[in-house]
């Protein structure tokens, strides 16, 4: 079997003649189910780009750039589109994500390191939610599903996409909260369900990132 192609192929199925879901639920639920094994082929190549680690940034750009893709037009070129969005403005991108990611886990580190616990927890119960969000919100500014990638592509900006993804988070709360249980799935299936491991190394990090194309949706066509 081929996993990067599109399972919504088979003309004789009766469901064929349904009208496509434009947006919203209905529009995730036909991707999902109707693109299932481009979604496992997916996230299995957004593992193996993960290794080393420092590649995180990258990888989580280049497969955000394919589900927008997916989601927006229902088709999409995986390989192709993947490799040319992974090393579109790498550096960049990995400071972002970096300090996104690690700042406020170091920050709580050093609390407890230094004895101050009651702050440390403090301050992760503020700053790693508030983190969470505001990479949601840099990773759809910071990849244009519509645009040029690859290394002789025009570089984004991801110092003010940053400061765009900090603003929009404060800006729409009620949606910020929606996005975070994306994240929160991810810490809850492997801190709590470790036998959730396989099912996330097939499908969990491509369904949660196409919620995150859902979910923005809007705010990514204004």
């Amino acid at each position: 079997m081929n996993f990067f192609n599109d399972d919504y192929n088979d003309r004789s199925r009766p469901d064929l003649n349904d009208p496509v879901p434009e947006r919203g639920l209905k529009r995730w639920l036909f991707i999902f189910s109707n693109h299932f094994t481009r979604l496992v082929g997916l996230n299995l190549l957004f593992l193996l780009c993960c290794l080393p680690i420092v590649t995180i940034p990258a990888s989580l750009c280049a497969l955000t750039r394919v589900l927008m893709i997916l989601y927006d037009t229902g088709s999409c070129s995986p390989w192709q589109d993947f490799r040319g969005e992974f090393f579109r403005c790498f550096f960049g991108r990995f400071l972002a994500v970096f300090l996104l990611c690690f700042f406020p886990v170091s920050l709580c580190l050093w609390f407890f390191a230094f004895g101050m616990s009651s702050f440390g927890v403090g301050v992760g119960v503020l700053l790693i939610p508030v983190c969470s969000a505001v990479l949601c919100y840099f990773l759809a500014f910071t990849v244009d599903p519509g645009g040029e990638s690859g290394w002789g592509s025009r570089c984004s900006d991801p110092a003010g996409d940053v400061r765009r993804a900090f603003l929009s988070a404060f800006r729409s709360p009620l949606l910020s909260l929606k996005l975070l249980l994306v994240p929160a799935l991810y810490f809850v299936c492997f801190w709590y369900l470790h036998y959730t491991v396989i099912i996330g190394a097939f499908i969990l990090f491509a369904g949660g990132q196409l919620t995150i194309c859902c979910l923005l949706e809007d705010l990514r066509r204004r």
